[in-house]
């Protein structure tokens, strides 16, 4: 037969000692973005990728509605 014993309950007092959300994020958080820092060409691609996307839509759209389209690169024809 085995016995068990129950754990002791919390008081008020361990409830204060716990951090809390925010202190936990910023706690892990902050080395992360260190280290994200750290490594140019990882920021480089990060934030340059969402901007050469934006840019390569953009001059799609405007190509689109404009009418100019350009001819096929193997297209020997003249306009």
């Amino acid at each position: 037969m085995t016995t068990t014993t129950a754990a002791p309950a919390r008081t008020r007092e361990d409830a204060e000692r716990l951090p809390g959300a925010w202190t936990i994020g910023l706690r892990r958080g902050a080395p992360e973005i260190r280290q994200f820092f750290r490594q140019r060409d990882q920021v480089v691609f990060t934030f340059a990728l969402p901007l050469a996307s934006s840019w390569k839509i953009d001059a799609n759209r405007k190509r689109r509605t404009t009418g100019k389209a350009s001819p096929p690169p193997s297209c020997t024809c003249r306009p």
